[in-house]
């Protein structure tokens, strides 16, 4: 039984399940229907611990490999929460060396190039 008190912070902790959860193709499309993208937008400039950042472009570079989720990951906001990531103050070179990654991976998409 997992109880929250006011001295646990939830973010890394849902932070670190989605990134478990982004390894899976199968359920990306899934995770771009249900916000995933939007709760990055919103969690990233409140996370402070540069781990938990690193994690964040993680999550975003794990989901960019699946071509299916691509162009729904640009209309989400994906590109938004990639500038959040390497504008942070801390964010590590491997931080930036996945966010750059990601985005890499989101310039394939041909869709959105119209």
């Amino acid at each position: 039984n997992l109880s929250f008190t006011d001295d646990i912070d939830p973010r890394p902790i849902i932070v670190n399940a989605m990134c478990n959860v982004s390894n899976s193709f199968r359920l990306c499309p899934r995770l771009i229907e249900e916000g995933t993208i939007q709760i990055l937008e919103a969690y990233v400039p409140r996370i402070l611990d540069p781990a938990i950042i690193t994690t964040c472009a993680h999550v975003v570079y794990n989901m960019s490999t699946n071509r299916a989720v691509r162009a729904d990951m640009i209309v989400k906001g994906a590109v938004r929460v990639l500038l959040k990531i390497v504008n942070m103050e801390g964010a590590s070179d491997d931080c930036l060396f996945l966010a750059a990654k990601a985005l890499g991976n989101l310039s394939l998409d041909r869709s959105s190039r119209k």
